[in-house]
């Protein structure tokens, strides 16, 4: 997470009226459009000429399209498969030197915690994304399709949720 001070530009202060507010857990705060996101990106990588803000863009713009963010307006039908190559990572190779050998001296309980308590905030992050979304069976899919629809084929999606909904008629009857 990045945090950006802004600028006394027009541009900037018309981003800031955009920005869109977001509620995680019990922590309220405000982010960048993705729009907005995507136009600063390009401007980095125009001055930099850095393959890191490419790919990142690149993966802005496949994510929207695949979760229908509103920048698209219209359904898309593109794999999650193809996300897979276009993971953002900003982080310096110190810093994640820095964090590697942290982890290396974690004990196996500590590492295990980590992950653990790691997993269930990402949960309520990514449950904090689909706010419009009130169907608990709903949820579910688009959140495991979140988490793991880049490593399972299409069938296998497909045969899961048939799996799903037959237990959720079963469990109600």
């Amino acid at each position: 997470m990045d945090f950006i001070i802004r600028k006394d530009q027009e541009y900037r202060l018309a981003e800031f009226k955009r920005r869109k507010k977001i509620t995680i857990a019990d922590f309220t705060t405000y982010i960048v459009s993705i729009e907005d996101l995507i136009i600063s990106k390009l401007n980095w990588m125009r001055d930099s000429d850095s393959e890191l803000q490419k790919n990142d863009v690149k993966s802005l713009l496949l994510s929207a399209m695949i979760t229908n963010t509103s920048m698209i307006g219209s359904q898309n039908s593109i794999s999650p498969q193809h996300l897979s190559n276009c993971a953002m990572n900003d982080t310096s190779a110190d810093v994640n030197s820095t964090y590697r050998r942290l982890l290396a001296n974690l004990t196996g309980e500590g590492r295990l915690r980590l992950a653990s308590e790691s997993f269930e905030s990402a949960k309520i992050i990514v449950r904090a994304s689909f706010s419009d979304i009130h169907d608990e069976l709903v949820l579910r899919k688009e959140m495991f399709l979140r988490f793991y629809g880049a490593d399972m084929d299409d069938i296998f999606v497909r045969n899961f949720f048939e799996f799903l909904i037959e237990r959720e008629i079963k469990n109600k009857n």
